[in-house]
């Protein structure tokens, strides 16, 4: 299990789990967070995200107009003949308008900044530049906590004047 967890870094312990049992062995989810935490080997909380968390309440979270909250996904989709293909996007929660869409075959963090700079000029384009950056929300999806991602969020935090 350590080595699955080794080789798949991005992994969470019940996807470490669900690959172990794949490969025969008996591993339930409790036991691989077990051994994963004593081998150091569980993904951190990003504290930027936490702190969000107990700062605001659910309401707060509600936007009250366009950038107020963006909600960045990504869906993976099966092309016969090509393989797995991945869209990214990013969605103003308040006006449901899609600023930002990227179709690829290969899915990493630095696209999915790429995406989240297109979204930022989309946004701009039309209402003029952010005073604030929006809220994002995601999943916990390897992309949105690997450090790039992460960085590249805190850089675009540290360039816009509160």
């Amino acid at each position: 299990m350590i080595l699955t967890a080794e080789l798949y870094p991005w992994y969470g312990y019940k996807k470490i789990a669900a690959i172990c049992r794949r490969a025969g062995h008996k591993v339930k989810n409790r036991h691989a967070h077990r051994v994963m935490r004593e081998h150091g080997l569980l993904h951190k909380r990003c504290p930027f995200v936490a702190e969000l968390y107990q700062a605001r309440k659910l309401y707060d979270l509600l936007p009250q107009g366009p950038n107020g909250l963006w909600q960045m996904d990504v869906t993976y989709v099966h092309i016969p003949g090509y393989g797995w293909w991945y869209a990214i996007t990013v969605i103003d929660y308040y006006s449901r308008y899609l600023l930002a869409f990227h179709f690829t075959n290969t899915y990493c963090a630095l696209e999915a900044t790429q995406v989240l700079d297109r979204a930022r000029r989309e946004a701009e384009k039309i209402r003029g530049p952010l005073e604030t950056i929006p809220f994002l929300v995601t999943d916990n999806g390897p992309t949105f906590i690997a450090k790039k991602f992460y960085r590249h969020i805190q850089d675009l935090y540290s360039h816009v004047h509160h």
